[in-house]
């Protein structure tokens, strides 16, 4: 396969057992697609599955019948790579047409030229001596990259004999073992959760044990076991009990379970996506479950679980988060259970959640690596350096100006020179100043432009139009029509937006952004990619904006240098380090929520007399905060203190960070906070916007139980070598 043929291909083929109705599988490929669009926003997907029509209407992709080998075969020959996985897929014990059937693609998708990456796999067992020969032989000789899902399948591997698996083989490098795929999702947003709740048929007060089951053939015999413990919940703990039952086999198996309960019950069926279950096990107060993903899932909520193992992956799953209870399903008795249930109930959440983040970093190595496999999408557009136009309106106080000066302290100007255009003196940030970076004041536009139609400005108004020439214009600015006139009328070979928060919520939060969205959004079509910060602001706004463009996912770029060096300075403030001290950091405005931190933190504080908080930022909410804390009673453990052009030395004197926001893109003073290393409570709603952070379902709970430590800095640098990948690949440098 040579690097020509490489360059001309663009495509991923995405192999597994889709479309069977196993939720497992369903979400493990919800979490691949993230992944591939959070890679490369324009990459053509397609899903091989066994009922291709209901893959395409859920996922909006081209999907093809399993064994449609010409198309298949068609495919691959466009494709540069193939991702087989993940779950289970190369193993005999449930059928052995199964393993040589994903065995086929992989060795067919070599002999057509692609790269093949097995992601996030479970391997074996692998029965009899030809099958385990003719595995490890197509898997060392046609899978570029393995990442596995547990340290069990890498033993697998090497008892199968697959090249690359001994330490000091030079194959090594191309095997890692990662997390299950499906630790990447989240929860609902705090719009869709009611939502799912009502679906689901739970209240608020609903007080529940979750039961996840599934029909094999360990389970059989074992259910007067679990209908007893169930009973035993509700008569001496109160608890209802919900079964969870993802196909119709679980569903009658549960039904069954039930027939003998005389305590309240409910059963929910159906296919649905993980957000809403991660949702409802976030309400629960313990799940028992035999299926591996619904225990993955309870661990993303930090829910407290007990599995009845049926099999090696189950138990490898909770010995890798390392917090929980496993039986396996032959010792299961009543007494048992009720036993274990009961110990899970007294689990601390937030050590669940640590103990769930630590394996979505470890998840996020799938991410890294996929990202490598899929390679460049495009090669730069010019022989020399790319020439690229920032137009912004101003660098005053805000994340997305902070963000606009990181790229632009780390963009490569060997390979490319940025001119940055603006229309107001405004500045509160201080600016690069670098060869081969330009910055150009430009006449404002009369303010009036913001409530013409786009489409009108374009064609009547007086165009901007320098003299260079541009490779891409980029209009970092995406709230109004300014910035939007300019980056389209200027001479550029491609035009790039940057999206910065979520559209659908902005809509639903903001009449004012309303106005102006009914004005600018024809300006969308006049562009060919747009960036956004994280998956979440991806989708709210392609459903929002209708676009069929490429959207990639590039979050905000984090100058961790800077951070430690501002950190280090003198600043007078004297903080009281025998106190445990919070800080949150944002604009007093409605959008930040420093109105639900204070009405949080009072009833804290009122039960922990050493905690204070620091409120870094100035609003036109500054005065009505004032009079609220006055009100709440706690003016005296609240510090208010305004503006600061260097947050980061109050930051570094803070043992937390909380953040309450409605509504965020990113919040990129998370990851500052993550970098000097203080404890983060960040709301559950911004989950999505915070990939990889702990979210807390109770930041009450969570502050009245927090210990002062010693913090450790983090560099961020993997992060932040992901980010200017991303950035490199839009800008084609």
């Amino acid at each position: 396969m040579t690097g020509s043929n490489i360059k001309t291909r663009k495509g991923v083929l995405i192999s597994g057992a889709y479309g069977l109705g196993n939720p497992g599988d369903e979400a493990i490929l919800e979490a691949i697609l993230a992944r591939v669009k959070e890679a490369d926003g324009s990459m053509p997907v397609t899903v091989l599955s066994r009922d291709p029509a209901q893959t395409s209407e859920r996922f909006k992709l081209r999907a093809l019948r399993s064994f449609d080998f010409p198309r298949i075969i068609k495919t691959l020959k466009s494709c540069n790579l193939l991702i087989s996985g993940g779950g289970s897929l190369l193993q005999n014990s449930t059928s052995t047409r199964s393993l040589l059937y994903y065995l086929l693609i992989i060795r067919l998708a070599k002999a057509m030229g692609c790269k093949v990456l097995m992601y996030g796999c479970g391997i074996g067992p692998v029965k009899g001596k030809l099958c385990k020969k003719l595995t490890a032989s197509i898997v060392s000789s046609c899978a570029d990259c393995i990442t596995l899902r547990d340290s069990d399948a890498l033993a697998s591997l090497k008892d199968l004999g697959v090249q690359g698996t001994d330490a000091d083989s030079p194959e090594a490098r191309t095997i890692a073992v990662t997390a299950d795929p499906a630790l990447a999702l989240s929860a609902c947003s705090s719009k869709d959760a009611a939502r799912a709740m009502d679906a689901f048929g739970i209240s608020e007060d609903d007080r529940f044990l979750a039961f996840a089951v599934k029909d094999c053939p360990q389970l059989f015999g074992k259910e007067e076991c679990i209908a007893s413990a169930a009973a035993r919940c509700f008569e001496e703990c109160g608890l209802k009990s919900v079964f969870l039952a993802f196909c119709d086999k679980d569903k009658a198996l549960a039904e069954r379970i039930c027939s003998t309960l005389k305590t309240p019950y409910r059963i929910i069926s159906g296919s649905f996506g993980a957000g809403p279950v991660i949702t409802l096990l976030q309400k629960a107060e313990a799940l028992v479950s035999v299926r591996l993903h619904s225990l993955v899932f309870a661990a993303l909520a930090g829910t407290p679980a007990v599995a009845l193992s049926y099999d090696p992956k189950v138990s490898g799953f909770m010995k890798d988060l390392g917090c929980g209870s496993c039986v396996d399903l032959a010792e299961l008795t009543e007494e048992k259970l009720f036993e274990l249930i009961g110990d899970a109930r007294t689990k601390d959440r937030a050590e669940i959640l640590s103990a769930a983040a630590a394996l979505k970093e470890r998840e996020a190595e799938n991410g890294r690596l996929l990202l490598e496999m899929m390679g460049s999408p495009e090669p730069a557009l010019s022989e020399g350096p790319v020439r690229i136009a920032f137009f912004t309106t101003d660098f005053g106080v805000g994340g997305m100006q902070r963000s606009l000066i990181n790229i632009l302290k780390n963009l490569d100007l060997t390979r490319c020179s940025a001119d940055v255009y603006y229309t107001s003196e405004r500045s509160f940030f201080e600016l690069p100043q670098r060869e081969g970076l330009r910055y150009i004041k430009c006449e404002p536009r009369p303010y009036w432009y913001r409530f013409v139609y786009f489409s009108i400005l374009r064609r009547f108004a007086k165009p901007f139009a320098p003299e260079e020439e541009y490779d891409v214009a980029v209009d970092f600015n995406s709230y109004q029509n300014d910035c939007a006139l300019m980056a389209v009328c200027c001479n550029a070979k491609r035009r790039v937006m940057f999206v910065h928060n979520d559209v659908r919520v902005k809509l639903a939060e903001e009449p004012r952004y309303r106005v102006l969205w009914h004005f600018f959004r024809s300006k969308f079509r006049y562009y060919d990619e747009f960036a956004a910060v994280s998956t979440r602001i991806v989708e709210s706004f392609r459903e929002c904006s209708g676009t069929n463009a490429p959207i990639w996912t590039i979050p905000n770029y984090i100058d961790t240098e800077e951070i430690f060096k501002k950190a280090d300075e003198e600043h007078p403030l004297h903080v009281d380090q025998s106190r445990y001290n919070v800080c949150a950091v944002g604009r007093l405005c409605h959008q930040k929520g420093i109105d639900i931190l204070l009405d949080i933190f009072a009833k804290a504080a009122h039960a922990r007399p050493d905690l204070h908080l620091y409120l870094i930022g100035d609003g036109p909410d500054r005065e009505a905060l004032h009079n609220q804390a006055r009100d709440l009673g706690i003016d005296l453990r609240v510090t208010f203190l305004g503006t600061m052009r260097n947050p980061y030395v109050v930051m570094n004197k803070m043992d937390a960070l909380v953040l309450t926001s409605r509504y965020e893109g990113q919040g990129m003073v998370v990851l500052e906070a993550k970098a000097l290393g203080l404890d983060l409570y960040v709301a559950r709603s911004l989950e999505g916007c915070n990939p990889g952070i702990p979210c807390c379902d109770d930041i009450e709970a969570a502050l009245l139980s927090a210990d002062k430590h010693v913090k450790q800095r983090d560099s961020l640098a993997a992060y932040n070598e992901n980010i200017t990948r991303q950035l490199n690949r839009i800008f084609r440098i």
